[in-house]
């Protein structure tokens, strides 16, 4: 009887224990939720996914408190000094997430120039290279000299295929071309077309203190109503270049077929049309020229923008 007495007093002894160990986890989860740095909005969205409501700080200390201790059992209240590491644990990882960054959209680009070839297919003598890398180069070099261009990449083969343009039908293309691209960029004001002509190696290139360098020729129509306009401007830039590179230009070439939208000079007195080189150029022949001619073309954008 005595042996049973001590047996239940002791199991009295473990309860009291228990007890004692709720209370001061309970105490100290309160005292962690009331100095915790966490937003109550914040805490309850992660914690118990609660809707962040009115209630006053000590609804929100109640609500966190049953919750933890919900989640254990009299048989295990080790578990409470548990769920405070983890609460901690959680606090700490939301301090460590780092902010994100404001995206900041980079400004439009505005370009000054529009590059085109109405015939795209013309090749240098590697027949590897032609005058499309031939713009997208004076592009990039252009842009050493703050000068923002845009090269057409739409097929002019593909374009005439599908929409049967059948008039004028290279030219007829390209001047589709030009007028979406003015809609598209509204600050385009000039205009080159690049070709390469079909003439003998010693007509197309010249060599000064050096090095090789392709020829280059301006092509106007002078059936175009506005050609003097065009001749005036296409003088301008010849003359600036074989200042410095005598013989570099060939000048500039009038051609009259009677043809009033010939190269579609009649859009503006600011549209080229510009041969670089012949067939039998080597394609580094023609980046030497783009090197020198990018520098004045730039000066001459640069002064009549």
């Amino acid at each position: 009887m005595k042996k049973m007495h001590l047996k239940n007093k002791k199991k009295y002894y473990y309860f009291i224990i228990y007890i004692l160990i709720i209370i001061i986890s309970y105490f100290i989860s309160l005292k962690f939720i009331l100095n915790s740095s966490l937003k109550e909005k914040e805490y309850m969205e992660l914690i118990s996914d609660i809707p962040f409501s009115k209630n006053t700080k000590y609804t929100f200390v109640i609500k966190e408190s049953f919750k933890i201790l919900s989640s254990n059992t009299i048989n295990d209240p080790y578990t409470y000094l548990d769920n405070i590491y983890k609460l901690k644990e959680k606090n700490k990882i939301i301090k460590e997430v780092p902010k994100k960054e404001k995206i900041v959209p980079k400004e439009e680009i505005k370009p000054s120039l529009y590059i085109y070839n109405t015939h795209q297919h013309e090749k240098y003598v590697e027949n590897e290279k032609g005058v499309i890398d031939a713009s997208n180069l004076l592009k990039e070099k252009l842009k050493n000299y703050n000068i923002e261009s845009v090269v057409e990449n739409e097929s002019v083969e593909d374009f005439i295929n599908t929409s049967g343009v059948t008039y004028n039908k290279y030219y007829g293309t390209t001047r589709i071309f030009i007028n979406n691209a003015k809609e598209k960029y509204s600050s385009i004001k000039f205009f080159i077309d690049l070709h390469r002509d079909g003439i003998e190696k010693d007509a197309s290139t010249i060599n000064i203190n050096g090095k090789d360098y392709a020829k280059i020729l301006f092509v106007i129509a002078s059936s175009n109503p506005n050609y003097l306009d065009n001749e005036n401007e296409a003088n301008n830039i010849s003359e600036r270049i074989n200042k410095d590179y005598n013989g570099l230009s060939r000048g500039v070439f009038e051609r009259d077929d009677g043809n009033p939208i010939l190269y579609n000079q009649d859009i503006s007195k600011y549209v080229f049309l510009i041969e670089i080189g012949g067939n039998y150029n080597t394609y580094n022949e023609v980046s030497n020229t783009i090197d020198v001619i990018s520098k004045y073309i730039s000066e001459y954008i640069k002064e009549n923008s």
